[in-house]
């Protein structure tokens, strides 16, 4: 199943698909509030049958002490946590978060809000050490691609990203240090300056991880000009 969410009428819109299964762990390599007018919000939905037994959900927001524990959330019930009121979050915050269930297994979405612009992905309830993207783009007719990776391990891990161009733009590679928990964004302002060339369309893949650590990574496609 696929689920279509639509903002501010038909205007603009999102979707993301269902889940198999659940797990005890969730991780989402993006969470934001207040980012250049970017929010997000999650749902954590607790993946047993309605009459099932309630699970226990602790959120950790990555690099602020501002967890979120002792969520109750009834079987085939969802619970929404909203970056935007989170005052916890300060003024201003970009980030990872790692969702933990006890009594039972969670499913997560997550939106992203913009000023005309809503992105939807999924929580991720496994991991690679050597995530494959197969669409990066950068000053492509208006649209460039962020990437967050997330670190789902305990320990730091040098991560090194390889962008191989496909119908424009040159071959690049970019290396930054992911610490347990965190995540880290890519692409977007990449070192390599052909990245920031004239145009780049091409694909992506994790080369190093220096840790073997595993990790989730989402891709966001933006046209900032529209």
């Amino acid at each position: 199943a696929i689920a279509n969410v639509l903002g501010d009428g038909f205007a603009f819109g999102a979707s993301y698909e269902s889940f198999d299964a659940g797990a005890a762990t969730a991780s989402l390599p993006l969470v934001t509030k207040n980012n250049y007018g970017y929010d997000t919000w999650f749902n954590v939905q607790n993946a047993a049958a309605p009459g099932g037994a309630d699970v226990t959900v602790d959120v950790s927001f990555a690099g602020v002490s501002c967890d979120q524990t002792g969520v109750v959330i009834k079987a085939g019930a969802a619970h929404t946590f909203d970056q935007a009121t989170d005052s916890c979050l300060g003024d201003t915050y970009v980030g990872a978060a790692t969702i933990s269930a006890t009594g039972g297994d969670i499913v997560a979405t997550v939106m992203q809000t913009g000023p005309a612009t809503l992105l939807a992905y999924n929580g991720f309830t496994g991991g690679s050490t050597n995530p494959i993207m197969p669409l990066v783009q950068a000053n492509n007719y208006g649209f460039s691609t962020g990437i967050q990776i997330q670190n789902t391990g305990a320990a730091s891990t040098d991560v090194t990203v390889s962008y191989v161009a496909g119908s424009a733009g040159s071959d690049c590679t970019e290396m930054q240090t992911i610490a347990g928990g965190s995540s880290a964004t890519f692409a977007l302002a990449a070192t390599c300056t052909e990245l920031g060339g004239p145009s780049f369309v091409g694909a992506a893949t994790v080369t190093a991880n220096t840790g073997s650590e595993d990790l989730v990574a989402i891709v966001n496609q933006v046209n900032f000009s529209t």
